[in-house]
């Protein structure tokens, strides 16, 4: 059964425009949307991707009214400025692009479940196009409320990073399987420590728990597939 990108690559093929403008069904996007995202596409010669802010939408407030999950999502989910700037990629979920692009490196890669974006923005920026970022080009995605709904995002995340190594599309370094076996203690450090995320120590060890449970989540995951079991959708 096809995935999301093979959905997305018939929704290019029926495309009219030039430019193409991606967002995710639960989504809402700002009333400027596309005029900044438009904006920083046409900035420069030889932009190939831009990816737009994506803001957590909460149920409530302030953090004593939010679960584990919720805490997760506000303070470490949907980093697009990080993808952009040190994965060279954006996240479909806000991301923008050309026809002529497209026709350049080729669509999204159908045989991945999860990881297309990933693969697709740095098969662009290796073409030789920047990937840009666009802070007021906003959508507002809502908030996964419960762990499971998380561990399902990381198990399938897990199986997008085997399917990617399988195909020979993505060639990992030592650094990476290192990441991929040791708990994320550095970034669990800066969490705790950072000043940068104005949030309450109970809100960062809840945060720095749940992303420590996601990445054992993950691991076993990439263990069962390579044992045999089907990476999930």
């Amino acid at each position: 059964m096809p995935g999301s990108y093979s959905a997305r690559n018939t929704a290019i093929e029926h495309a009219k425009g030039d430019v193409l403008a991606f967002t995710d069904a639960d989504c809402v996007p700002d009333r400027e949307w596309l005029a900044e995202g438009l904006r920083v596409l046409l900035s420069v010669d030889r932009v190939g991707v831009v990816g737009g802010c994506i803001e957590v939408v909460l149920p409530w407030d302030g953090d004593k009214q939010l679960n584990a999950a919720q805490i997760y999502e506000k303070y470490i989910s949907f980093d697009q400025k990080g993808y952009v700037e040190t994965k060279r990629f954006a996240a479909t979920a806000n991301m923008f692009t050309t026809r002529s692009v497209l026709e350049d490196v080729g669509f999204f890669d159908a045989r991945l479940f999860s990881g297309g974006d990933l693969e697709f923005g740095n098969r662009v920026a290796t073409a030789g196009y920047e990937v840009r970022y666009a802070e007021r080009a906003i959508i507002r995605h809502p908030a996964r409320d419960g762990l499971q709904d998380l561990m399902a995002k990381a198990r399938r995340l897990a199986g997008g990073e085997v399917m990617l190594a399988r195909l020979d599309i993505r060639h990992y370094t030592i650094r990476d399987w290192v990441n991929t076996i040791v708990p994320p203690l550095v970034l669990s450090w800066r969490l705790a420590r950072t000043q940068k995320i104005a949030a309450p120590a109970r809100s960062r060890m809840m945060a720095i728990g749940v992303l420590n449970l996601l990445h054992v989540i993950a691991f076993f995951e990439r263990i069962a597939i390579y044992c045999g079991k089907t990476p999930r959708r």
